[in-house]
């Protein structure tokens, strides 16, 4: 065994408490000792973690657990967290990358008493599309269930070949 891996698998308890800190920065060191030591035992706490990150640590704590194997929890932590006004601008382009396009525009923001409906609308959509977020495929936007109120109002996403979506009504 690697000696470093070792000694954080030592630490592990330690580095669990520090996933929790209010501390971004602690957050992040403790995500990058995860990661470099493949702490897949942490991943519990790191799910915990990211329920009650910040903007600042969020994003680290995301793809830590997408590296321990948890890309579905992430997806439906992160389409929870939606329904957070502060959260929105970090969380929606990444549940928009679930959808097959090359590139999104966002024109407009995401009124704060529309929040909630947006988070239920993406519980919703992750929760029936399980098995390609699991498999890392990404969504065609002919599904039937991909409709415009996904994305921002007067956001668009672009495709090779195709018009931009949605189509322009």
């Amino acid at each position: 065994m690697n000696r470093p891996i070792a000694e954080a698998e030592r630490f592990a308890d330690a580095i669990g408490e520090n996933l929790q800190s209010s501390n971004p920065n602690v957050q992040m060191s403790a995500c990058g000792a995860v990661r470099r030591a493949n702490l897949i035992v942490l991943r519990p706490q790191l799910a915990e973690a990211l329920r009650h990150a910040t903007a600042q640590s969020f994003a680290g704590c995301a793809s830590t657990l997408d590296f321990l194997g948890g890309r579905f929890e992430r997806v439906t932590i992160q389409a929870s967290r939606l329904a957070e006004p502060s959260m929105i601008a970090s969380i929606l382009p990444n549940l928009i990358n679930l959808l097959e396009h090359n590139g999104y525009s966002n024109c407009c923001s995401i009124p704060p008493d529309q929040t909630a409906a947006l988070a239920a609308r993406w519980k919703t959509f992750v929760e029936s599309h399980k098995a390609e977020i699991e498999a890392g495929k990404r969504i065609p936007l002919d599904a039937p269930d991909i409709t415009a109120d996904l994305i921002a109002p007067g956001g668009k996403l672009s495709r090779t070949g195709k018009p931009d979506w949605p189509p322009a009504k």
